[in-house]
């Protein structure tokens, strides 16, 4: 024969759970919030290297009309 179950205890045991899916949501979302830092970050690396490169170009290719018109 089963016992009778404590409402009491029941109720605990909901919040419990409850308080576990809380905080599995907050830290889901705190991953999800890293992740797209981290992603954004990795962008702006990239955008800089890109820009830094694009300059070490144009200064190049100053250099080099600066060659061209000094030949004869």
């Amino acid at each position: 024969m089963m016992s009778k179950i404590d409402p009491n205890r029941l109720a605990f045991v909901g919040t419990v759970i409850s308080a576990i899916g809380d905080v599995l949501q907050a830290w889901s979302a705190d991953l999800q919030i890293e992740q797209q830092n981290q992603q954004e970050a990795k962008e702006q690396k990239e955008q800089q290297n890109y820009d830094n490169r694009m300059k070490e170009l144009e200064q190049k290719i100053a250099e080099l009309q600066k060659k061209l018109e000094s030949l004869p």
